[in-house]
């Protein structure tokens, strides 16, 4: 079996702060594993790849309590892509949010994580993760 360099997993340990109404990139601070450096890390996050192909991509956090929407949703070269999934909460309680897809790209094409909330003021998100894998040529 070949195996390839194409893939990476980064998430987010400390908490985030998501202001009122904004879509907001999740700014990752801690990679997992990326054996072709294709992550730039902090506020302008962003994962470069590097080889033509289909992608399979998972995004996942947490919100702190709230009331409102609440999601999250992928981003391709600076630009909604996949999702928004919502998740509606009438009352107050911690929201899981959660995006996959399969995406097709080109090398060269960024992806990224936003979320987004209307709880009527700014939210932290806790547990971040986002991870990418090449499943096959284009």
């Amino acid at each position: 079996m070949q195996h390839h360099p194409w893939k990476a997993r980064m998430h987010r340990a400390a908490l985030q702060s998501i202001s009122d109404s904004t879509p907001t990139f999740i700014h990752y601070d801690t990679v997992d594993y990326d054996p072709g450096a294709d992550i730039t890390l902090g506020s302008s996050w962003t994962y470069t790849v590097p080889v033509n192909g289909i992608y399979a991509t998972t995004a996942f956090c947490t919100f702190a309590t709230f009331t409102g929407r609440v999601y999250i949703e992928l981003w391709k070269n600076g630009a909604s892509y996949s999702g928004p999934i919502a998740n509606d909460r009438p009352s107050s309680s911690s929201a899981e949010c959660s995006v996959a897809d399969q995406l097709s790209c080109v090398a060269g094409d960024t992806l990224s994580v936003v979320a987004f909330q209307n709880s009527g003021g700014g939210l932290n998100i806790g547990p971040a993760t986002f991870s990418v894998h090449f499943l096959s040529p284009t």
